[in-house]
């Protein structure tokens, strides 16, 4: 890649649910890394419009489309969502919505007046 390749950024804290399973993180379908418990991961890309996804097993994120610029980087955060039991029911009867994949506020320190 270029100088003006994009890169996207997804960082996984440590928890409970899932500490001893890595996350799959793919970029427009295809597998670019993994991601284990209190980890980042960054990916060079090209500038537009991609799909992102984090995957576990048969389980995984909803679809995150993100459009990056030009020399940008993305933070994006991955989570389980909820406690372990409701984390069962979610991989068995939701399962696209057992994971959660969530673009970070590109600003947090900026104040709107």
């Amino acid at each position: 890649m270029n100088a003006e390749a994009a890169t996207i950024a997804v960082t996984r804290h440590k928890g409970r649910v899932d500490r001893l399973r890595s996350f799959t993180i793919t970029v427009d379908d295809e597998p670019v890394g993994r991601l284990k418990p209190g980890s980042r991961l960054e990916h060079p890309i090209r500038p537009g419009a991609h799909k992102v996804e984090a995957r576990i097993d048969w389980a995984s994120s909803p679809a995150l489309t993100v459009s990056v610029a030009p020399a940008e980087t993305i933070e994006l955060e991955c989570v389980s969502l909820g406690k372990p039991l409701s984390a069962f029911v979610r991989s068995v009867f939701n399962r696209h919505e057992y994971l959660e994949l969530r673009q970070l506020d590109k600003h947090p320190n900026r104040r709107d007046s």
